[in-house]
C-alpha cells in the first residue's frame, strides 16, 4: 500500500508500485509509503531487480554492517572494472527513485595515504532490516 494524491493505494506487484511513481513523478507528486511498508517495498524492489543488481545488494547484505570496497564487489561478481560497478549501482538507485524510497545503498569515497581513491559500499540499515525479515 502507498499514499498516492490522499489516497491508501494497493498495489499486487513491485511493478504497480513503479508504474504509480512513474505516474506521480511526471505530475510533480510524489509517492509516500505509510510507516510499517517500508520494509515490503524494499522486499519487492529488491525482488524485480535484474540479477546483477539483485547479486549486489545480497553481497551488500551478507557483510552488513561493514562496508564492501569497490574491489570486493567487483572481485565477488566478477566485474571488469568499476564502470560496470557504477552501472549496476545506477541501476539500483534508478529503480529506488521510481519506486519512491529513499537510496539503498550508500557510498563513501576516501583518499588513501598514498593518493588512491577508495570506495566503499554498505546497505541501508532500512533495508537491511527488510531483506533480514524476508521469508
Amino acid at each position: 500500500k502507498v499514499m498516492f494524491r490522499g489516497l491508501e493505494v494497493s498495489c499486487n506487484s513491485a511493478e504497480d508500485v513503479l508504474a504509480l511513481a512513474a505516474l506521480a513523478s511526471t505530475d510533480g507528486n510524489s509517492v509516500r509509503m505509510p510507516q510499517g511498508r517500508s520494509q515490503q517495498t524494499i522486499q519487492s524492489l529488491v525482488e524485480s531487480l535484474p540479477e546483477d543488481q539483485k547479486q549486489l545488494i545480497h553481497l551488500l547484505n551478507k557483510v552488513w554492517p561493514d562496508p564492501a570496497t569497490d574491489r570486493k564487489l567487483r572481485d565477488e561478481m566478477e566485474l571488469s572494472g568499476n564502470k560496470k560497478l557504477a552501472g549496476i549501482l545506477a541501476g539500483i538507485s534508478k529503480m529506488a527513485k521510481r519506486a519512491g524510497i529513499n537510496p539503498i545503498v550508500k557510498h563513501q569515497s576516501l583518499r588513501g595515504r598514498t593518493g588512491e581513491r577508495l570506495h566503499r559500499y554498505w546497505l541501508e540499515g532500512d533495508a537491511h532490516a527488510a531483506l533480514s525479515n524476508q521469508k
